[in-house]
Order: C-alpha cells, then structure tokens, then sequence
C-alpha cells in the first residue's frame, strides 16, 4: 500500500445533490484566486529604476492568494462533514484544514522528518471517494526567484515524506525538492506571518530548541533554510516580488478539475 492509499478520509463521499455546492465552492476559488492574479498584474504594470513602489503590492498578494485556498479548504471540510450548506465563504474553518502535507504532532507516532496527510487531503478523499487527486495534481511552482531569471520546478502529487524519511542538507537549492503539500504548508505559514507581522520570527536562522518544543515547530518544513520563499537579502524576511508572483500557482490545486 502506498502513503496515499493510507489517507483517513473525512466524512462521506458527495451526493448528488452535494456536487452542485461543490462546483459553488471552486468557481468562488477561482475567483478568489483571479483576484491574486489582477495584483500581479498592477505590479508588473510599473516600470522604475531604483527601490519599486510595487513593492507594497507582494505582501497582499500573498494574503490574497493563499486565502483562495484557504477558503476552499474550509468549505470542502463543511461538505465533507455535511453541515448545513450556507454556501461557499459562509463556513467556519481552521488553519489545520488546509494543510494538505503537515508535520507530526505531540504524541504522534511518527518519524522526525516524516510528512503527514493533513485536513486538506483528508477531505479531498472522503468527498471524492478516491485518492487519485492526490497523485495527479501537477504545479508548475516558482521555486527561486534570486538572480538574472526565475525559475521554475514542476511538482506532481502530494509527496508524503515516509517515517524513515531523512531529509537531505540540500545546501544549495533545497527548493526545487519541495513536493506540492510542502509548499502549500510553508505558504499557509508565509500568509500568517503576513498576516500578523510576525515576519522576522520566521527570518531567525535556527529553529527553537528544548524539551517542551511542540515537535511541528522543530521539523525541517519549518527550517529558514528550507523555506521557498526565504528572501537572499540579510534578514531573511522580505516577501520579494518573485515569492508574491509565485503565490497563486502555490494555490493551483483548488483549480484541479
């Protein structure tokens, strides 16, 4: 059996008359996603020399961006749970629900560098009554930004880490080894720290350390020097117009079809 095959669903396959509030639910997606796409393109509508005004925009865009995928994790989760539907943005959720990979928590037996399903992918299977989205979302991810050109690395599936997993130093470019879930996580993460100005925490240079550390905060998905979108500038903790620009794409799989 493979990692995926081993996803607890949530709740019950769609009925009928469920499917109806599903495609509710990825049409406000899209649009919500439109919106991120629309501050990318203001952004890249100004031409200057010297620091970039648009630079205000990358923040935003990044908020704008992962809530789209935020916002359809938590309607899917009411679906999945077949509360009463109120329709697509009217339900409440938890940033748990959309994590599609996450790290172990306390009292999990799990490996140090092992991956999880998180309440994303849970939800995806039980409504669908299949794991094969999970093995056919394809990305094609910004994963460096830094230099002459933007690069790209194309992801497909969910990539759970197994329990004897060891993650490699990757001192170089431990970007392009990112699996979608593990983008999708450190996004979610990137959008609270905006979100809260918190920022230069994320931006430290070691992870925290002692006996009462929740093991999520110490794996590696949480390390500064595994982060995409950590900045190359001193500090580490500037979201840099490539990170920003990349953000919707981190959100593409609320478009599968």
């Amino acid at each position: 059996m493979s990692l995926i095959d081993s996803v607890e669903p949530v709740g019950t396959r769609l009925n009928p008359a469920q499917v109806a509030y599903l495609q509710e639910t990825a049409a406000m997606a899209r649009d919500n996603l439109q919106r991120a796409v629309d501050l990318v393109i203001v952004h890249e509508g100004y031409s200057v020399s010297g620091p970039e005004p648009p630079a205000a925009l990358n923040e935003p865009t990044v908020l704008v961006a992962v809530a789209a995928w935020d916002r359809f994790t938590d309607d899917l989760w009411a679906l999945a749970k077949d509360l009463p539907w109120r329709g697509p943005g009217r339900h409440r959720g938890k940033l748990s629900y959309s994590y599609l990979v996450r790290p172990r928590h306390r009292n999990e037996s799990a490996g140090p560098d092992e991956t999880l399903p998180g309440g994303a992918a849970r939800a995806l299977v039980g409504l669908l009554g299949t794991t094969e989205p999970l093995r056919h979302f394809s990305v094609r991810l910004v994963y460096d930004w830094r230099g002459a050109e933007t690069r790209f690395t194309d992801a497909t599936g969910l990539g759970l880490r197994p329990e004897g997993y060891r993650r490699p130093a990757y001192p170089d470019e431990p970007w392009e080894h990112l699996t979608i879930g593990e983008v999708v996580y450190q996004a979610l993460k990137l959008r609270s720290a905006v979100a809260h100005s918190y920022l230069p925490r994320m931006g430290d240079v070691v992870l925290p350390e002692g006996p009462n550390i929740p093991p999520e905060e110490i794996h590696w998905l949480n390390n500064p020097s595994q982060l995409f979108w950590y900045s190359d500038k001193k500090d580490g903790i500037s979201v840099q117009a490539g990170c920003a620009q990349g953000a919707p794409g981190e959100s593409l799989p609320c478009s599968y079809n």
